[in-house]
């Protein structure tokens, strides 16, 4: 049985129709949902992608996690076992394909893998061989300006939280956008998904003659920033063009993003018409019928349910925790099947082997019931960290409590900024800055408060989940680091999708 593993960058569970989302946002999954598990909650082991993806592949939390000359650099360990390991000696033919510059070779995101391939990181822009007469001069000079007078680092700082019609640096911030559109694809930091799905259709049409194979890609159009071409029927980015600028901006401000939300359900769809590519593709190839397709997300998107747009480390709730996850298996119940048991990312390593019916590997993050499809025990703790330079902030949940514990650092340590950086409507200020609700020292009740707007004090939860929570703790100082650096175009690639 071949395995196809699909992870879509920002996916939120509830933008998909077979979530019952009310757009039209996914009609090829909704149909592949018909006959497939869904797991109503599945949750990422992280905020973001460096911190999700450890656990995904290599069922990783901080305390077994490597890190890349920076602890936003996380990284899979070396020698560490990943599925990609554990199937490759099974026999597997495994091959990768992603555009995410996170996702690199040099932090171990390779691990197991015969053909490893991160499309933007091997197809650097040449400077020599970008005609001039398709680049606008005029525009690449006031970038060029702009960045010698003010960081990207500083100019989203005075972006955020400001009045786009008084903040100038408004105008800057979508002067550089226009940049990166008109000079696009070499300077927009990510591949869109039909050149991710092209190379990886051609590599699993190539497998098909290896079978067995595992087969892994990651699409980034979801990731702001959304590529303007993938919100208009023709693909045009000269139509609503100034449209575009202005959602782009509001929600790099933190703004409202009603806007921004649109773009982000047209962008979905396109998505949904990729995914659907790699379907057809394993169909004309003859292994359908002999592939489990798995698709989820390594975290969701911030829509300014707490004044943050995005997706930021140490933001502990549902927006980015919370990710569809959907597995067709060959002759399956053709109604499909729902599961509502809590389920970890981080677990997929076993899920995968049960799916396969082989023995399922011994890694860091493991679940204590033997089954995550059958008869599924329904206290198991599922847990979620992030880990920096400001302290470790640990989310452990069961069915009926989330709590969430802030270990070590600032952020801020004033529980009225703390309240103002992330709003919890349902919280009288009073009762936050008497100490009575802390949101980042709490704990939430999903069932009868899915938005999570009420905090309640820490001792609501169990002792079962402040046990796990100290467990999981750890301090920056004792994780593994890995030589090398992200290089300068690595790190431009970065810092244009927000990761500094």
């Amino acid at each position: 049985m071949n395995v196809v593993l699909l992870t879509v960058d920002c996916l939120r569970y509830d933008r998909c129709g077979f979530n019952g989302y009310y757009g039209e946002t996914t009609p090829i999954l909704d149909r592949l949902a018909e006959s497939s598990y869904l797991f109503d909650r599945a949750y990422a082991p992280g905020p973001w992608t460096a911190e999700s993806f450890p656990g995904i592949l290599a069922g990783h939390h901080a305390p077994t996690i490597a890190y890349q000359d920076t602890l936003s650099h996380k990284a899979i360990p070396h020698g560490s076992p990943t599925i990609a390991t554990q199937l490759g000696d099974d026999g597997y033919s495994t091959i990768a394909t992603v555009t995410n510059p996170q996702l690199s070779a040099e932090r171990n995101f390779d691990r197991g893998f015969d053909r490893f391939v991160n499309l933007k990181r091997e197809s650097r822009p040449n400077s020599e061989s970008t005609s001039e007469g398709t680049r606008d001069s005029a525009i690449d000079a006031l970038k060029s300006t702009i960045s010698d007078r003010i960081s990207d680092e500083e100019l989203l700082a005075r972006l955020r939280g400001r009045s786009q019609l008084l903040n100038p640096h408004a105008v800057l911030f979508a002067c550089r956008r226009l940049s990166m559109i008109r000079n696009a694809p070499d300077e927009w930091p990510t591949d869109r998904g039909e050149t991710v799905v092209d190379r990886f259709t051609a590599e699993l049409t190539d497998a098909a003659d290896e079978q067995p194979f595992f087969a892994w890609t990651h699409l980034m159009d979801l990731h702001a920033p959304i590529h303007p071409a993938l919100t208009t029927r023709d693909g045009s980015t000269a139509r609503g063009l100034g449209r575009y600028l202005l959602a782009d901006t509001v929600r790099a401000s933190d703004g409202q993003p009603t806007r921004y939300s649109r773009l982000y359900d047209k962008a979905l769809r396109y998505t949904d018409t990729q995914i659907g590519r790699v379907v057809d593709t394993l169909r004309s190839a003859g292994v359908w019928n002999d592939t489990v397709l798995i698709v989820t997300s390594d975290h969701g998107e911030a829509m300014g349910e707490r004044g943050v747009n995005g997706h930021r480390n140490h933001y502990p709730y549902d927006e980015l925790l919370h990710v569809p996850l959907l597995v067709r298996v060959p002759d399956s119940d053709e109604d499909g099947d729902r599961i509502d048991v809590p389920f970890s990312l981080s677990w997929l390593h076993e899920l995968t082997a049960e799916v396969l019916d082989i023995e399922p590997m011994d890694l860091p993050a493991g679940s204590p019931s033997g089954t995550h499809l059958g008869d599924i025990d329904d206290g198991r703790l599922v847990v979620a960290d992030s880990l920096t330079a400001f302290g470790h902030t640990v989310v452990v949940r069961d069915r009926q409590h989330k709590l969430i514990k802030h270990f070590d650092g600032w952020i801020p340590t004033d529980r009225t900024r703390r309240y103002e950086f992330m709003r919890h409507f349902g919280v009288r200020t009073t009762d936050f800055d008497s100490g009575v609700f802390d949101p980042l020292n709490a704990t939430y009740r999903p069932l009868v408060d899915p938005c999570e707007r009420i905090p309640r004090p820490e001792a609501a939860a169990s002792s079962d989940l402040h046990e796990r929570a100290t467990e999981i703790h750890t301090h920056a100082d004792d994780l593994q680091r890995i030589d090398g650096q992200p290089d300068a175009e690595t790190e431009r690639m970065l810092r244009d999708v927000g990761y500094f």
